[in-house]
């Protein structure tokens, strides 16, 4: 799959994003890319603090050719998708999580699938240092592997 999204056009995704759902964020930010292969696109989106103890990914797949679409549709049904689940996920306060495993979902006449995943970056990193370290660490203690 290729990215068929440019700079400017995550950028302005993303920046949409923000206008749209900046009210409900936590210090954190969107980022968004779109994959895409002869017959479906992948949109991929991250919510993630800026800390990094939060990520929450999902993915938002749509089939041209078995939604009779275009590409360029595809992608404008991925996206539209995206602003629904979103209005749900924040009016149920981020409790509306996707699952784990491509589901269907059926949305304006045709089909999508869409999975997410929760994750907690810092402290992923934080546990593969303590077990290659083998001490405790704190939260604000540096790793130097991390460090510029």
């Amino acid at each position: 799959m290729k990215e068929v999204l440019d700079a400017e056009g995550r950028a302005r995704i993303e920046s949409l994003l923000m206008a749209r759902y900046g009210s409900y964020l936590r210090g954190e930010t969107f980022k968004v890319t779109a994959l895409g292969q002869s017959d479906s696109i992948v949109l991929k989106v991250a919510l993630e603090s800026h800390d990094r103890m939060s990520r929450y990914t999902f993915d938002i797949s749509a089939g041209s050719r078995s939604n009779g679409i275009s590409l360029s549709e595809a992608l404008d049904l991925a996206l539209d998708f995206l602003g629904f689940y979103l209005d749900q996920f924040f009016e149920e306060n981020r409790e509306y999580l996707l699952p784990l495993d491509y589901q269907p979902y059926e949305f304006v006449d045709h089909t999508v699938y869409a999975r997410g995943d929760f994750t907690r970056p810092k402290l992923d990193e934080m546990a593969d240092r303590i077990l290659r370290e083998g001490r405790k660490i704190e939260l604000d203690d540096p790793d130097p592997k991390l460090q510029d």
